[in-house]
C-alpha cells in the first residue's frame, strides 16, 4: 500500500493480519488517543481486500458527529482505488467485492430507521443475504466498541 506508517502501527497491522489469517473470530485493536487507530484500520482493510477480492469492508462508528464520513475520507486519501460507501448508498446499490462501507451505529438504532425495517423495500440485511449469496465475504470493523 502507497502511504506510509510508523513502525509501532505497522507492527499493529502485521499482527491483525495474522489473527485474521488465523481466523480468530474477532480481533481487538486498543491504542491511546492519537496513535493512529483509524489509519492502522484502514490499512488493515485495505490489506484484508487485497488478498480476498470478493470481500466487502463494512465499518461500524459510533456517535452522532459524522464519524463514519471522517473514516471514509481517510479510507478514500489514504486507500486509492478504493470504492468507499455510505449506508445510503448501500441502501440504492448494495454490496459489491471491493466496497468499503461506513455505517453510523446509531443510525441503524433509531426508531425512525428504515435501514433495517422490513417493508417492500430491501433492507440492510437483504442486502447483506444478497452479497452473502454472490460469494461476497464481509470484514467488520466496530470503532470506539
Amino acid at each position: 500500500m502507497a502511504f506510509k506508517l510508523k513502525e509501532f502501527q505497522e507492527q499493529a497491522v502485521d499482527e491483525l493480519l495474522t489473527a485474521a489469517r488465523n481466523e480468530e473470530p474477532s480481533i481487538v485493536l486498543k491504542s491511546c488517543t492519537g496513535s493512529g487507530k483509524t489509519i492502522i484500520l484502514t490499512r488493515f482493510a485495505s490489506e484484508c481486500m487485497a488478498q480476498d477480492r470478493d470481500a466487502v469492508t463494512i465499518w461500524f462508528t459510533p456517535g452522532q458527529g459524522e464519524l463514519e464520513l471522517q473514516s471514509k475520507e481517510k479510507m478514500e486519501r489514504y486507500v486509492h482505488g478504493c470504492t468507499t460507501k455510505t449506508l445510503d448508498d448501500v441502501m440504492t446499490e448494495g454490496f459489491a467485492a471491493g466496497d468499503a462501507c461506513f455505517i453510523n451505529w446509531e443510525r441503524l438504532n433509531k426508531k425512525s430507521n428504515t435501514a433495517m425495517r422490513e417493508s417492500e423495500r430491501l433492507n440492510l440485511i437483504d442486502h447483506i443475504s444478497t452479497a452473502q449469496d454472490a460469494g461476497i465475504r464481509f470484514l467488520v470493523i466496530i470503532d470506539e466498541g
